[in-house]
């Protein structure tokens, strides 16, 4: 009889599928956010779809490469069976019919679908859809009782999740992608700064309500004094958090004045970002005091 996939194992395998996959969909949502925002400052149409075309390939294919691992590993994660062929017969089927992860995942694969063919017959994904897509995200771990598909605790979860990846999307998912198209030859080369925050602020508020909703559904205050690995880390989180308000407060005040911020400054907001994205990968599969 094989013997059970280790723990640690499966932290390690949960943690680098959502370290690649969490900052594609987000990327994915800021290629169409920055695409609607581009559209709306009269930018060449043509550009703008090819450039989020091209952006949006390796995303979906990343996202789509990784739906079988995800569901293997949730499985594995959540029955405690071995790597067989019983695995793939019978309880991955069954995980993926009769769990709330199994519901999550069918709509995420259903929305990658789509969002695929629409990319073949020629057209960049839309903020509707890539929004839809970080909100049907398949967690890993975190979905406790995940039998009781419509368990109200749960469900309320998902909703703080999901806002939360959309507020990240729209603000420095969009900053991310705004930044490499303003390279030369990008549709992105002429100023767009001041237009950039109608799709920040909304974004911001989104990002952090989601994080406090989280933190609350995770234990609160208790959590961030718990002595705890997973508190240690979301209070490095809550910093991280911290300094990319006040880098994109900064930045607001500098474009609703006469100096707009370098190109340096912002991507340091993006990088913040970036690490607390990472961050935020890695909580997702630790055991937290909520779930």
């Amino acid at each position: 009889m094989s013997a059970a996939v280790p723990a640690d194992v499966l932290t390690l395998a949960g943690g680098l599928l959502r370290l690649s996959t969490l900052p594609a969909g987000l990327l994915l949502g800021g290629g169409a956010g920055a695409g609607l925002l581009l559209r709306h400052l009269g930018r060449d149409p043509g550009a703008v779809a090819q450039a989020g075309r091209r952006l949006a390939r390796p995303l979906l294919l990343i996202l789509i490469v990784a739906l079988v691992p995800l569901a293997v590993v949730e499985t594995l994660q959540q029955t405690g069976a071995p790597l067989d062929a019983a695995l793939l017969t019978d309880l991955l089927p069954y995980m993926l019919g009769n769990t709330l992860f199994g519901v999550v995942w069918a709509a995420h694969a259903a929305i990658l679908s789509v969002l695929w063919a629409r990319l073949r017959a020629g057209h960049a994904p839309g903020l509707v859809g890539a929004l839809a897509l970080l909100v049907a995200w398949p967690q890993l771990g975190h979905l406790a009782p995940n039998f009781a598909i419509l368990d109200p605790d749960t469900l309320l979860e998902l909703g703080w999740l999901g806002v939360h990846r959309a507020g990240a999307a729209l603000w420095p998912g969009t900053l991310a992608v705004l930044l490499a198209w303003s390279r030369a030859g990008g549709p992105a080369q002429r100023p767009w700064g001041a237009a950039f925050f109608r799709l920040a602020l909304p974004g911001a508020g989104l990002l952090l309500g989601g994080a406090a909703g989280v933190l609350l559904d995770h234990g609160g205050v208790a959590t961030l004094t718990g002595g705890t690995l997973f508190g240690s880390l979301v209070l490095i989180k809550i910093v991280l958090l911290l300094a990319l308000l006040g880098l994109g407060a900064w930045h607001f005040r500098r474009y609703r004045g006469a100096a707009a911020p370098t190109r340096g400054t912002l991507a340091a907001e993006v990088a913040v970002a970036g690490a607390a994205v990472a961050l935020g990968a890695i909580l997702g599969v630790l055991p937290s005091p909520g779930s």
